[in-house]
């Protein structure tokens, strides 16, 4: 019968509202385990049916819920996962070991690669030096980044070459500027900058 269609704004807006959903669980407040956001949304399934199930659209509740449901899963799986590279300039401030550092980052890149030593040593300059990271991006922020390559040699794939990101214990750190790539990246988007839970290893 045509009066028992379901209702395409009703179940746009629901799957939409599972998306968002998703959203606020893990890309806001980072609540990244299961266990926790898993019932929650079972919580928010079970609200939606009581709600319709006293308004005029009783007849199309378990589609809701199913569309509510649909539309966290889709969101989870459209906001995660996601990488992204970038390229920087660095300057090499030291060589035992290679030491690279660009002024918008406190921190600087520590490299132990035969490779990297000899690609630089073919550079006619130690500044501006070629780096490029990929990022993985949950929910627009960063959950893990990688450098790739430093003056063109594949340091992430190099099973001789080593990388770590360090603080210059020297010289006092400038809250005003970022640690480094990573932290560059998630001052991007505001919800990135909240501390509630950060899932990163």
């Amino acid at each position: 019968m045509p009066g028992r269609r379901h209702p395409t704004a009703l179940l746009v807006f629901c799957f939409l509202g599972g998306a968002l959903l998703d959203f606020v669980f893990n890309g806001v407040f980072k609540i990244i385990w299961i266990v926790v956001y898993g019932p929650a949304y079972v919580v928010a399934a079970k609200l939606l049916a009581y709600k319709l199930g006293q308004s005029r659209w009783k007849e199309h509740v378990k589609v809701a819920v199913w569309a509510l449901l649909i539309g966290a899963g889709v969101g989870h799986l459209i906001f995660t996962g996601h990488e992204r590279g970038k390229a920087y300039r660095m300057d090499v401030v030291s060589d035992a070991p290679v030491t690279l550092h660009a002024p918008q980052w406190s921190q600087r890149l520590l490299v132990s690669s035969p490779k990297v030593d000899k690609a630089l040593a073919a550079l006619p300059s130690r500044k501006d030096v070629p780096v490029t990271v990929t990022f993985v991006l949950n929910y627009g922020c960063v959950k893990h980044w990688y450098v790739e390559t430093v003056a063109g040699v594949d340091v992430r794939g190099d099973s001789d070459a080593s990388w770590t990101w360090r603080t210059d214990g020297r010289a006092p750190a400038d809250p005003g500027l970022a640690l480094g790539p990573g932290d560059e990246e998630d001052r991007g988007l505001p919800w990135c900058k909240l501390k509630f839970y950060r899932g990163v290893d």
